[in-house]
């Protein structure tokens, strides 16, 4: 007899499926068996408050907003900071050295870091299967995708895969991924393709709280599983053994939006002194970074103004110099009717 060469159908039916409660180590941020994606500029304090909430699972103390829950392991992928530098962060938050773990390499005699695209069975089998591991960091996402991560579809099969693996394991998942320097919305300012954000079940952001310097807002920028909660108020403290956190409470503000929306008084000084410095022609990126010091003004704030104004920058070579050369900025005329449409951006003698 011939066998039949149609395809089989395989399908389920929506009316056969259970519907699970979602559960969350922080409620709202971080869900259990998931990926949730952490985000902020450099120097934000990703790490030490990840690192927090990691010491707070090692002795069961409770995290923001949510009960204590029983110690569990915690396994640390990040091969570029030096284990003595995370252990004084652990223990300034109070936690457990012996139940963290920390992974460099994918083994003993290997002398490349981590690779999600091709490690996936050593960290699935070694410790998402492990029932003492609760809690993973990858650090920084961006550089554990390996060559794997250099295509936007090989970085959705990646991450589509450490979710999967998180679900069936039922292992909390944190990945750090730090933001490009400019304006526009978190999501849109992480490095790497949008694959990172697409495949996780959670993206959140820390940003400065624009009222005060020590300050930070930890919010929710996409929640897959839940309602969008209030966001997270914290300060970071320095101290003998290092920064320190401090959790203050939930707001309904969004650092984010209103960094992006919402003019300070240092942003606005720095849009006006660009505009004084550029409106007769590009000037380099030394001369505006010593008026703005004089003005008091952090380069942050500078790079902040000049892409809400559109300003462009280009390193151009000196004569006789080798290197790209110094960075010129230069106030950007293309959709203004009013100016030449060939602006010139050459530096003037």
């Amino acid at each position: 007899m011939t066998p039949d060469p149609r395809p089989v159908p395989h399908h389920i039916l929506l009316s056969e499926v259970t519907e699970e409660p979602v559960e969350c180590l922080v409620e709202g941020f971080v869900p259990i068996g998931a990926t949730t994606l952490f985000e902020g500029d450099p120097g934000s304090g990703k790490s030490t408050v990840t690192l927090d909430l990691a010491a707070r699972l090692t002795i069961g103390s409770p995290l923001p907003g949510s009960p204590a829950r029983p110690p569990m392991d915690v396994v640390i992928v990040n091969p570029e900071d030096p284990g003595h530098v995370i252990l004084k962060r652990v223990e300034a938050a109070g936690g457990d050295p012996d139940r963290f773990r920390l992974i460099y390499q994918p083994g003993p005699d290997s002398d490349r870091s981590v690779d999600l695209s091709r490690d996936r069975d050593f960290l699935r089998d070694c410790y998402l299967a492990d029932p003492d591991v609760g809690f993973i960091v990858v650090e920084s996402i961006a550089l554990a995708l390996g060559p794997g991560g250099r295509t936007e579809f090989g970085t959705r099969t990646i991450m589509h895969n450490l979710s999967r693996d998180a679900e069936t394991t039922s292992t909390t998942v944190i990945a750090i991924r730090h933001l490009r320097k400019g304006g526009g919305a978190p999501i849109h300012r992480g490095s790497g393709f949008m694959a990172i954000p697409g495949s996780a079940r959670s993206v959140t952001s820390l940003s400065e709280d624009p009222d005060d310097p020590d300050g930070r807002i930890w919010e929710s920028v996409k929640a897959n599983l839940c309602a969008p909660p209030l966001a997270h108020t914290l300060r970071i403290i320095e101290t003998d053994r290092g920064p320190r956190v401090e959790w203050t409470g939930t707001t309904e503000r969004s650092a984010s939006r209103e960094l992006r929306t919402t003019p300070s008084p240092k942003l606005d000084a720095a849009r006006a002194l660009l505009m004084g410095l550029l409106r007769d022609g590009p000037r380099p990126w030394t001369d505006i970074q010593q008026a703005a010091h004089e003005a008091h003004i952090s380069d942050r704030t500078m790079d902040t103004a000049k892409a809400s104004l559109g300003i462009t920058s280009e390193q151009i070579p000196e004569p006789g110099i080798r290197g790209r050369g110094p960075s010129w900025w230069a106030l950007d005329y293309s959709d203004d009717p009013t100016q030449p449409a060939d602006t010139d951006t050459t530096p003037k003698e």
